[in-house]
């Protein structure tokens, strides 16, 4: 039986703000979004492809103004409220919770809209075109941390921590119940796949431990978690260490004081694994689990009542971050009972490189446990290959030894490379020699040391082959990403540019030798055959 056996794409979510929907009426944007579906299916599918994720929040069927705002919409970080400010937010919120968890139990002002009208599309390419052709969906829940539930102080008036968290659970398993029993349990259904919140690695952690996304990204500069990008900032020792520096575009770096009239000490490296965060970023791995535990069981048990096969995927990590998995099965051991498959995000610029193209490399990897958090960082987390680490694990028998993985296949639910041009975003940058990445035949500016972005997929496609995955228990592979949103947030003008096609789905961005070394890579895996005269090439 062949492990790897699925393949395809990445796709933005049904509430995805999409440039093509501004100024159309209601009927129009479903109608958009039936036809979305339809093309994203299609592209999977002539692409030689059988798996497409999307995404959706507990917003999409809640609301954004109605649920979302009132939980996690703060303009400043938990640490920043005063105490009697802190207690109106916390009755707020209450408030909101009850309320959803009042909709859900009535059936009362869902929005089923979106997903509804995204799907239809999906199923009705699925009927066009016979069960040998059709796509599956691969649902991805996307949801941030409570920061205000979670960080709640112990003598804040009540209601308590865990009376508030029960809430705030209770909605989302009702809700991820109705979306498996509304997606996944009809017999037309394309959904045969759920996962567990995207990221959780990046998300749920403390907002001093991040830069991206951060609210108060300067705050504690030399303690951000391992996800983020400036490897700098992360910690070696356990010490606090504030004697920092800026190199002027907003990167810190730690430096060494005189150590006249001092003793001067020298604290050794901590492990990774053993890297003692705090108790507030082990509160927010802890009810990461939590939730991620129920919300699996969930999805498990609503299948299982309709006796309809569903294929549950833990929440994937970025890159390959074994540290917030074992972590997660620290804080609650059943955290991956109810999954399936382990989900990874295993993007490839170890040591800081966007150039590195030994995603199968000889260096080792045994050694990581030993590593601190920036040399984690440096040397394995960012490595396509570390994932072999994880699958390791997955081959094990024992539950405790294995973290909980044994068993367990690898769904690798994102993995892209981006062009990366000397644009807005980054013209500061200019002088860094391992960084820009253009597509081929494209004029490299001077000074610009880049790579050609066809000669890394095509390095990919060479080292990571259908045996090669198979070996590592890889069984579903998704290209990140079909398309932007349109809106700015996937061009070369902002940042790394992941996107495969145009707004259409259909004309690609590689030139056509690199895209179809893309499409037998996806057909070896699956064992369909792609159409490429389905797709426009631009670029000749």
């Amino acid at each position: 039986m062949r492990i790897t056996k699925h393949a395809g794409f990445c796709a933005g979510g049904p509430d995805w703000p999409y440039s093509e929907l501004q100024g159309l009426d209601y009927p129009k944007k479903m109608e958009f979004l039936e036809s979305l579906g339809h093309r994203q299916a299609a592209c999977v599918s002539n692409a030689g492809g059988n798996y497409l994720r999307t995404l959706f929040m507990t917003a999409t069927i809640l609301g954004r103004a109605e649920f979302h705002d009132k939980i996690h919409g703060f303009k400043k970080p938990p640490y920043e409220f005063g105490w009697h400010e802190y207690q109106q937010h916390i009755r707020q919120i209450v408030e909101a919770l009850k309320e959803a968890n009042e909709r859900v139990d009535a059936n009362r002002d869902l929005d089923w809209t979106r997903m509804d009208a995204y799907f239809a599309g999906v199923k009705k390419f699925n009927a066009e075109n016979g069960p040998d052709r059709a796509v599956q969906v691969l649902l991805c829940l996307v949801e941030v941390p409570p920061r205000m539930i979670i960080e709640k102080p112990l003598h804040l008036d009540a209601p308590s921590f865990m009376d508030i968290w029960h809430l705030y659970n209770q909605v989302h398993i009702k809700v991820m119940r109705a979306v498996v029993k509304r997606y996944c349990v009809p017999p037309d259904s394309c959904v045969r796949a759920i996962e567990v919140i995207n990221e959780p690695d990046y998300n749920w952690i403390p907002d001093e431990c991040r830069i991206e996304l951060s609210l108060r990204p300067h705050a504690a500069p030399m303690w951000k978690y391992i996800t983020e990008l400036h490897m700098p900032q992360m910690p070696r020792h356990a010490e606090h260490n504030h004697t920092f520096t800026t190199d002027g575009g907003g990167v810190h770096f730690a430096y060494e004081l005189d150590p006249s009239l001092i003793k001067v000490r020298t604290p050794e490296p901590v492990p990774v694994l053993d890297f003692p965060w705090g108790a507030k970023f082990d509160k927010y791995v802890a009810c990461l689990a939590d939730l991620h535990e129920h919300l699996s069981f969930a999805a498990k048990d609503e299948a299982a009542k309709a006796n309809v096969p569903l294929t549950v995927v833990s929440g994937a990590v970025t890159n390959n971050n074994l540290d917030y998995l074992i972590r997660m099965h620290r804080a609650r051991p059943n955290v991956f009972r109810f999954v399936d498959a382990i989900g990874l995000h295993p993007y490839h610029w170890p040591a800081h490189s966007m150039h590195d193209m030994d995603f199968v490399s000889r260096k080792e990897t045994a050694g990581w446990t030993k590593s601190d958090p920036q040399e984690f960082c440096h040397a394995y987390h960012k490595r396509y290959d570390f994932l072999k680490e994880i699958a390791a694990l997955t081959k094990m028998k024992n539950e405790a030894r294995s973290h909980g993985m044994a068993g367990k296949k690898l769904w690798l639910t994102e993995f892209g490379i981006p062009t990366k041009k000397c644009a807005h975003a980054n013209a500061g940058l200019a002088g860094y020699v391992n960084l820009f990445i253009y597509q081929r035949g494209e004029k490299i500016p001077e000074p610009i040391s880049a790579i050609v972005w066809e000669d890394k997929w095509d390095r990919f496609f060479e080292q990571s082959s259908a045996e090669w995955m198979a070996a590592n228990n890889i069984e579903n592979i998704l290209y990140y990403t079909m398309r932007g949103g349109g809106i700015g947030e996937s061009t070369d003008e902002e940042h790394s540019n992941f996107t495969l096609f145009d707004l259409d789905c259909r004309t690609t961005r590689m030139e056509r030798a690199t895209f179809q070394r893309m499409a037998d890579h996806i057909s070896g895996v699956t064992g369909r055959s792609a159409d490429l005269g389905y797709f426009d090439f631009v670029r000749k």
